[in-house]
């Protein structure tokens, strides 16, 4: 299974580098970083975008490893829906009742 690092402090964060020894595809995809006006761009192959349930547009967080050899794309947690949908779903029957904390303590403002 995977091993653990200890945190690695550089100049910007300090983080945890996860070294996963496990290989989870069955072949590799290679692809060409691309010129994409200022920035650069990285294609992905369709069965990559379909088997990561990824649409044009969503957002991805890109990581790098601390040793600057591994680059990750990951798909960024979405929420199923927005938070005006969940307020527009709160009903007399779903709301819960006011609950009673008790007194202040120390010195809390009530």
């Amino acid at each position: 299974m995977g091993k653990f690092n200890t945190g690695v402090l550089d100049q910007h964060t300090a983080c945890i580098d996860y070294v996963d020894t496990n290989v989870y595809t069955l072949c590799m995809n290679t692809t060409t970083i691309q010129k994409w006006g200022n920035s650069y761009a990285v294609r992905l192959p369709r069965v990559v975008m379909r088997n990561l349930n990824l649409r044009a547009g969503n957002a991805v967080e890109i990581r790098e490893a601390s040793q600057g050899t591994t680059l990750s794309i990951i798909p960024a947690h979405r929420h199923a829906a927005s938070l005006n949908e969940m307020i527009a779903g709160i009903t007399k029957k779903n709301q819960h009742s006011v609950v009673d904390w008790g007194g202040a303590v120390g010195r809390e403002v009530w």
